[in-house]
């Protein structure tokens, strides 16, 4: 929760802000791509998630994450042109199933203002490797102590296409409730979203725009009002092909 308080389910319906008790049960608002020039949708209802009927999917186990990313051959970006910079994929389990929890960027930062994101940050020089980096961010982003996540694993260095980061992402179990203090200069909504319905092919588009001379693939998963595009949305990707193999998660 926000402020210390101790996180209790509410209605999937129900908008998480930072004052008073926040929910850890995924219901998406909106997340604004105004700068960077995503149009804004209109909200929908959720309806109700059937995990199993998701290509016949059932839901993956702590461990069975664990093994997904281990067996993967990771991408490693070595220039060192790019800054450094890591995020931390937080998923947690429920009586609903699993769920990815999601932060809304300050319109105030300086990258990926108002964005749908993980926790994360740039590397700094007290952090021994981006694992450090992205554990430090978490703390100071959300209040997610480091000895409360468990690390499951790596994924691909993911280079961001307007800042000159590049980014290490890695995915970590945490407890469930767990009472969050929000930092509100960096992050103004938490938003945990079902991993059933990030899994629905239904809710993945891909574009793709003009970049450098060649056509660069931009994704998109959109689940109610909320709109998880650009990196995020790379590293979602990832991540769910990686779990998912067969049916890669999207159409």
């Amino acid at each position: 929760s926000v402020d210390g308080h101790r996180a209790e389910p509410r209605s999937e319906h129900s908008k998480a802000r930072l004052t008073g008790p926040h929910p850890l049960r995924g219901y998406p608002t909106y997340v604004s791509g105004a700068s960077q020039g995503v149009p804004r949708g209109e909200a929908s209802p959720l309806g109700d998630a059937d995990w199993t009927g998701t290509r016949g999917m059932s839901s993956p186990t702590k461990e069975q994450i664990r093994r997904a990313l281990a067996k993967r051959r990771r991408q490693i970006v070595a220039d060192p042109r790019l800054r450094r910079a890591a995020v931390l994929m937080p998923v947690y389990e429920d009586g609903d199933g699993l769920q990815v929890l999601f932060t809304k960027r300050s319109e105030e930062l300086p990258h990926h203002k108002g964005q749908i994101a993980f926790p994360g940050g740039t590397q700094q020089p007290e952090d021994q490797n981006p694992h450090a980096t992205a554990l430090r961010e978490s703390e100071e982003e959300v209040g997610l102590r480091p000895g409360d996540v468990e690390v499951l694993g790596e994924l691909d260095d993911t280079v961001t296409a307007t800042s000159n980061f590049v980014v290490t992402p890695f995915v970590g179990f945490i407890p469930y409730p767990y009472s969050f203090r929000v930092n509100p200069a960096e992050i103004v909504e938490l938003i945990p979203i079902p991993l059933s319905l990030l899994c629905d092919p239904s809710r993945f588009r891909e574009e793709l725009w003009d970049r450098d001379g060649g056509k660069t693939p931009v994704y998109y998963y959109t689940v109610g009002s909320h709109v998880i595009w650009g990196l995020t949305a790379r590293i979602l990707k990832q991540f769910l092909e990686a779990v998912f193999p067969a049916s890669k998660a999207t159409p």
